[in-house]
């Protein structure tokens, strides 16, 4: 007597359709988590910048436009500057909000300048890397930011 239907290689139907369906299930969760889990999108981008981003041309970049916008904050959106190799495939969604933050100059902010490259977006947060000379460290170190390579540090505002 059988229990059911079976394949020609002898595995039963219901084994074929329940492995089918798990790995559908599998295959659903990591899209969803790839476009809705902040946390694993920020982590992927940042292993993403890790692999494909040179440190030092980054931080030479960054000289470079401390120099060019020396004001207190200065959106490069509509400035045409081009960007260091590998920032602008980092996210698939779109490219990285970058921000040249000038030195401040006041008694209680000492902070030297340093460029903001950020991805994100309302819903999700924002994440990404504060560059500025070997020297330079974040005004406010904490858990949302920590060092990648001296004067460049990772952060995260997430939702």
């Amino acid at each position: 007597m059988t229990h059911g239907r079976n394949l020609h290689g002898g595995v039963p139907v219901w084994t074929v359709v329940s492995m089918v369906i798990i790995a559908s299930l599998l295959i659903v969760y990591f899209f969803l988590k790839s476009i809705w889990d902040s946390r694993f999108i920020a982590s992927r981008c940042e292993r993403k910048i890790q692999r494909t981003v040179d440190p030092s041309e980054l931080q030479h970049w960054a000289a470079i436009m401390l120099k060019r916008y020396p004001g207190k904050n200065v959106s490069l959106f509509d400035k045409h500057e081009k960007l260091p190799k590998g920032l602008s495939e980092v996210w698939d969604q779109r490219g990285p909000s970058v921000y040249v933050r000038g030195p401040a100059d006041d008694e209680v902010d000492k902070e030297p300048g340093y460029v903001i490259i950020s991805w994100g977006s309302g819903v999700l947060g924002n994440w990404g890397l504060f560059v500025g000379a070997p020297s330079f460290v974040p005004n406010s170190p904490g858990p949302t930011n920590w060092i990648w390579k001296p004067g460049l540090y990772f952060w995260r505002d997430l939702h």
